[in-house]
């Protein structure tokens, strides 16, 4: 739920995102995030984040990855990535073309992420890192 000088709005969270070069959001000037709804068979969830990082202790990712599925239903599989692209980035097309195959799902991610070069560890290190940490998210 966004609000501003033209009043309030609500859009889907995988909608605020932009990946046009320009900008990070569809915020306009003056609006910020009010606040998030979760949806009401939250609690039906099961979900798993994995996230390389330089040190242990609290630290930024160089690269994440976040699955969730409903309990009892691997079938509704959704798998997200962070830290690696301008924006996070969810896999509905990957996990779909990969039948339940947590490690086609791995091997699709990897072919389909373009890491940027914008942390301290090289692209290509944090790309060939996904499919690991995209297998232990899945794996819980």
């Amino acid at each position: 739920h966004l609000i501003g000088p033209k009043g309030a709005r609500s859009v889907l969270l995988h909608d605020f995102y932009q990946l046009d070069g320009m900008t990070r959001n569809i915020l306009e000037p003056g609006e910020f995030m009010l606040k998030i709804t979760l949806p009401e068979d939250i609690a039906d969830w099961i979900g798993s984040y994995r996230k390389l990082r330089v040190r242990e202790s609290w630290d930024f990712p160089e690269a994440g990855a976040a699955a969730a599925w409903k309990k009892g239903d691997r079938g509704t599989l959704r798998v997200a990535t962070t830290a690696l692209e301008s924006i996070p980035r969810r896999h509905d097309e990957e996990v779909a073309s990969a039948n339940g195959d947590v490690k086609a799902i791995c091997d699709a991610i990897y072919k389909s992420t373009k890491p940027v070069n914008n942390t301290s560890l090289p692209p290509r290190y944090r790309r060939n890192m996904i499919k690991v940490l995209v297998k232990r998210a899945c794996e819980e």
